[in-house]
């Protein structure tokens, strides 16, 4: 009887660890507020409030309107294609995306607007909204026109990143 009662006390162990580290992630958060715009330069982020909010309070006000959607406003009034990833730093999938946007970025600088956004930034909150993020990373590939070309929700490899570049081109 007390091997039954370890082993049932490992599983309990294993699963409350698995439902602190998940949410801790940040991946698949529901709660999408922001990002951060790096458009056409090396993307740099740092952390922003994440004070966690009630349920019953209404969602962050933004502080100012997006840079990020201003950076793809901008890269469709140029006629360039946009590689807009919605990432945390919390999340050890977004950062592995944005260390693969940054090792194919110079290839492609100039030619494609580079926009990675921190879903918990307030500013981006609206942004993230729009596009109905509901889940990191999120990469969306933007033709020139403005159209969305496709949408890849985890992490690309390299390669993949630039086959689908390559596309918009």
């Amino acid at each position: 009887m007390t091997v039954r009662r370890a082993k049932i006390a490992s599983l309990l162990l294993v699963v409350g660890l698995i439902a602190v580290l998940v949410p801790a992630c940040g991946c698949g958060s529901q709660r999408s507020t922001a990002t951060k715009d790096t458009s056409s330069t090396r993307p740099t982020s740092a952390p922003q409030n994440t004070a966690p909010q009630s349920q019953d309070t209404a969602p962050p006000t933004p502080t100012s309107s997006s840079k990020s959607k201003q950076a793809v406003e901008q890269a469709r009034a140029e006629g360039k294609p946009v590689l807009l990833c919605f990432h945390s730093l919390k999340c050890a999938p977004c950062i592995q995306i944005e260390q693969n946007i940054n090792q194919v970025m110079p290839e492609y600088q100039g030619k494609v607007a580079f926009v990675i956004l921190d879903v918990y930034d307030p500013a981006e909150y609206d942004f993230c909204t729009e596009n109905n993020i509901q889940t990191i990373p999120a990469t969306f590939f933007i033709g020139k026109d403005g159209s969305v070309v496709n949408k890849y929700v985890g992490v690309q490899e390299p390669d993949q990143l630039k086959q689908q570049l390559d596309a918009l081109l």
